[in-house]
């Protein structure tokens, strides 16, 4: 198996245009943040095991008709995030009706964010590099 990945990556190399082709679709599809919509009616365990997207303009804008807060990560195997800690950020949301509650712990930049930030940040810059340059737009929201 490793000698056929070798011979690939090996081939791919003398083709070059399809050898970025290939890997952009790769990267596209393994990394990039994902998009978990939160009703707080729901306990955390059936939170963690709503529908997961992919963070896109397009998921975004039909999500946002329904839903107001989103659980948001770099990281698809969601399940495993500690309960404890999505309680948490959970509270935060609620209690100081906060736009955004942030996992600083998590390698994964696991946060809940609010419609009103995403949309805010979508018209600045590309939502599916959603962390990226966050501090550059929160100084435009209230903080507590």
């Amino acid at each position: 198996m490793r000698k056929d990945k070798i011979f690939l990556k090996k081939l791919l190399s003398y083709i070059p245009f399809l050898n970025k082709f290939i890997r952009k679709i790769y990267n596209k599809n393994k990394y990039g943040a994902i998009l978990i919509p939160i009703d707080f009616k729901f306990s955390n365990d059936q939170i963690l095991k709503n529908k997961i997207y992919k963070l896109n303009l397009e998921n975004f804008n039909t999500l946002k008709k329904k839903f107001n807060f989103f659980l948001i990560s770099n990281k698809k195997s969601i399940l495993n995030y500690p309960k404890d800690k999505l309680e948490k950020l959970i509270n935060l949301i609620k209690n100081n009706k906060a736009e955004v509650a942030y996992d600083g712990d998590d390698y994964y930049h696991t946060e809940i964010a609010s419609s009103n930030i995403l949309e805010y940040y979508s018209k600045k810059y590309f939502l599916e590099n959603y962390p990226y340059r966050f501090f550059y737009i929160k100084r435009n929201f209230i903080k507590k």
